[in-house]
């Protein structure tokens, strides 16, 4: 029961309804759920869920299984992802600054438009060029040293500073 009780509340705090297990979940505004940021919910099974616009900043999602998630738009600013299972999944437009996403494995996830600012992407499993060319900034992002190399070649723009 308690596992459900965490999952549940999860998913109280995006802003939106989000669909778990093939139930929608009606979200509320409700305060008593904002302690769920920041919360851990290493090593769980989320694979396939619907989180996009979920406020997860700080949350500890290390070794979870997301892949196949849907976390479009979503706040995972200074989250925990490390060694995470994240392929497939769909983080466009995720925030992801100063992130740990050191190696997660990034099989097919949809970076497009995802801020990485200072993110920890060290020892990231199958991230590529590809990917990577698709974000919105890597300013100050860790990379894997020759991935960084090849990235600065034909994409400088994306180490620069984003103009607010």
């Amino acid at each position: 029961m308690k596992r459900f009780v965490c999952v549940v509340c999860l998913f109280f705090v995006f802003g939106c309804n989000s669909v778990v297990n093939g139930e929608e979940i009606v979200n509320s505004p409700d305060e008593e759920f904002s302690r769920c940021l920041a919360s851990n919910f290493s090593g769980k099974n989320m694979s396939g869920s619907d989180m996009s616009f979920a406020k997860l900043s700080g949350t500890n999602l290390s070794e979870a299984n997301l892949s196949f998630a849907k976390l479009h738009r979503a706040d995972l600013s200074q989250a925990n992802l490390s060694g995470a299972d994240l392929s497939e999944a769909d983080l466009s437009e995720a925030d992801l600054s100063k992130a740990n996403i050191c190696g997660a494995n990034m099989s097919g996830t949809n970076l497009s438009g995802a801020n990485m600012s200072g993110a920890n992407l060290l020892l990231a499993r199958n991230l590529t060029l590809n990917q990577l060319s698709k974000v919105k900034t890597l300013y100050k992002a860790k990379l894997p040293p020759e991935l960084k190399k090849q990235v600065k070649k034909k994409y400088p723009q994306l180490f620069k500073k984003e103009k607010q």
